[in-house]
């Protein structure tokens, strides 16, 4: 299997979930490689795929580069290991993947681990652990060893084993299911002790005594949530009446993650304070003694949980019936653009690269700066705002003074224009001067071209980056009462066989969450396009043809709307071309003539007719009476 084979089938966000670290699969997340307090880490997709960057140490790559970080391996042997991930082949381990494990396959893992007396010495040693914790820990099945891999059980919700979490050479990995938080000891203990690692949560067992007699069963139970990302799951194990004592991680994320669960807990919820020179309970175990956590323990005070401040629940949240919102007095927003688009809509047109989206929405703002036509629809008169990310300022003036002329139009005074180009924003940057301009000026569109520059670090691909995107220009027009519209791409390669509404780039969002998509595909004819309209508030309009006719594209029925330009073949529309195929001294009919016209070159009839009224009007060719067509005399066609 080729690595790009690879890459499609186990692309970086699901390799980091197989190997355990599906919470770090995030644009800005802490590194899962060293100590970070700050979010300095990130994943990202582009046009040459998934990617990792550490932005504190300048460190990268791809998913080949990930997986020789994670196993401290070449990149031959992480290479190998890739291909046995995408294979779904199990990496030195002999337990169920995918599938519920069989019975005794805990049982002998258990025993595995009881017979290893210099492992269990060693492990003691590294973590600060009694022995007569680890034997509680064997005793009661709670640690196992596994083809020499230290694993913790995972059991559904209704106590049922269903497989390990697993650490071997390949890191942490979760076999047999999903994982659920692990609750050690009686589900109605009166205290619930809480932590995000089993590390932290055996060290205050070994504290109570767990192993040697003197833990209390009816009294402590240990509740772990595997993770910060499964915190929600601890509401379904905590239940009311119950003391809740949280043992944090000393970093900024092990902070939010105490006032989560303190938020999930209904009863009483108390802070143990780990001490600041140690970055957990572990640690602390090491640094110092069991009595020191004992102490802390009982210095925990009552944590005064952080309640999100109530909002005021917008107007529009409110639940109506039909029979209130039909005696509801409203009014239907002005049109912007006759049968397209309304006041506080959204508005996108598609296109080819250098497929005159610019010229089209140029035009569109001064056909409704000036009460004008566009492509045959009444553009109602009205103030635009025109934010330009792509052409210079002089070459802007340049374009739009030719299509002033064109229009012969004289008071432009309603064009507003925001000139940005080399300064790509997102919405965070243009929102407090565009809503300074919408304070003075009652906009009936506001446009941005083109759309990808204002992404920001989003990802095109990425549906949830996109409607997050869609979301601020939705704002945007609620906000201001305007149309929003943008400018955006076709994807690459041959759009003769999509629906107009796929041949966007990048992800379906784009192309679905605006109230009007009108497309320019290129047609076989140079300079000619086809237009296709999805309309929401409006009819259905059938396609049109558009010719270039500088500066503007302008609506031209001979246009045959199936003529899609297929890749790799180039537009017909010569005249030479359709003259060559009339025999050099003989006539030919009308109907013969475009028969072969059709075979030869793949023309339409509207195509055929016109290109022969020009050849007519030209002088290039005439008719005569017996109906055949006749080249004129010493004529040569360019």
């Amino acid at each position: 299997m080729q690595i790009d084979e690879l890459k499609q089938k186990l692309p970086l966000p699901q390799l980091m979930e197989q190997l355990g670290y599906g919470e770090f699969a995030k644009r800005s997340v802490c590194s899962p490689f060293r100590e970070d307090k700050n979010p300095s880490w990130g994943i990202y997709e582009d046009a040459k795929g998934w990617h990792f960057k550490d932005f504190a140490t300048g460190e990268g790559g791809d998913e080949l580069d990930f997986l020789a970080i994670h196993n401290k391996c070449d990149a031959k042997q992480a290479l190998k290991l890739y291909q046995q991930y995408a294979g779904n082949t199990p990496i030195e381990a002999t337990v169920s993947i995918g599938e519920l494990p069989p019975p005794d396959e805990w049982t002998q893992a258990v025993e595995a681990l009881a017979t290893r007396d210099k492992w269990l010495l060693q492990l003691g040693q590294k973590r600060g652990y009694s022995k007569t914790l680890l034997a509680g820990l064997i005793e009661n099945g709670l640690i196992v060893l596994h083809d020499k891999s230290i694993a913790f059980p995972i059991y559904n919700q209704g106590g049922v084993f269903q497989g390990m979490h697993l650490r071997g050479a390949n890191g942490w990995r979760i076999t047999g299911g999903g994982t659920e938080p692990w609750l050690i000891g009686q589900h109605d203990a009166k205290n619930v002790h809480v932590f995000e690692s089993q590390w932290d949560a055996f060290a205050m067992m070994d504290t109570l005594g767990y192993g040697n007699g003197a833990w209390n069963g009816e009294r402590d139970c240990v509740l772990i949530s595997r993770g910060a990302s499964n915190t929600k799951k601890l509401a379904d194990y905590i239940g009311e009446g119950q003391k809740v004592y949280i043992w944090p991680q000393n970093d900024e994320p092990g902070e939010k993650w105490v006032q989560k669960v303190a938020q999930l807990a209904p009863g009483d919820v108390y802070k143990v304070n780990v001490p600041a020179a140690y970055k957990d309970a572990n640690e602390w175990l090491q640094g110092e003694n069991k009595d020191a956590l004992k102490t802390g323990l009982a210095f925990a005070r009552p944590l005064e949980v952080a309640k999100e401040p109530e909002r005021e629940q917008p107007a529009a949240f409110r639940i109506r019936t039909y029979s209130e919102l039909s005696t509801e007095s409203m009014s239907v927003p002005p049109q912007v653009i006759d049968g397209v688009i309304y006041k506080g809509g959204k508005l996108i047109v598609g296109g080819t690269s250098k497929g005159r989206k610019t010229w089209s929405l140029m035009d569109l703002a001064a056909a409704i700066a000036t009460g004008g036509k566009w492509w045959g629809f009444q553009a109602n008169l009205g103030d635009v705002l025109y934010v330009n990310f792509e052409l210079q300022d002089f070459l802007f003036r340049q374009r739009m003074d030719a299509i002033i002329k064109a229009r012969k139009a004289k008071d432009l005074s309603r064009l507003h224009v925001m000139n940005l180009r080399g300064h790509a924003a997102d919405m965070t940057d243009l929102r407090p001067p565009i809503e300074q301009a919408i304070e003075k000026h009652d906009f009936s569109l506001i446009i941005f071209d083109p759309a990808y520059k204002m992404l920001g670090d989003r990802s095109e691909n990425d549906a949830g980056e996109m409607a997050d995107l869609m979301n601020e220009f939705e704002a945007l027009a609620v906000q201001s009462g305007s149309a929003v519209g943008f400018a955006h791409h076709f994807s690459k390669g041959n759009q003769a066989g999509k629906f107009a509404i796929d041949r966007m780039s990048g992800s379906g969002v784009l192309a679905r969450d605006p109230d009007a998509i009108i497309t320019l595909t290129d047609h076989e004819e140079e300079d000619c396009y086809i237009c296709e309209t999805t309309l929401r508030a409006f009819p259905a309009l059938p396609p049109f043809g558009l010719r270039w006719d500088f500066p503007q594209l302008r609506p031209c029925a001979d246009v045959d709307v199936e003529g899609i330009r297929q890749p790799g073949r180039k537009k017909k529309c010569s005249e030479k071309q359709l003259i060559d195929l009339m025999p050099p001294r003989k006539g030919i009919k009308a109907a013969e003539w475009m028969d072969l016209a059709k075979e030869e070159l793949g023309i339409s009839r509207p195509t055929f007719y016109r290109l022969q009224k020009q050849l007519s009007d030209s002088d290039m060719i005439y008719k005569q009476e017996d109906g055949f067509w006749y080249r004129m005399a010493a004529v040569t066609v360019k």
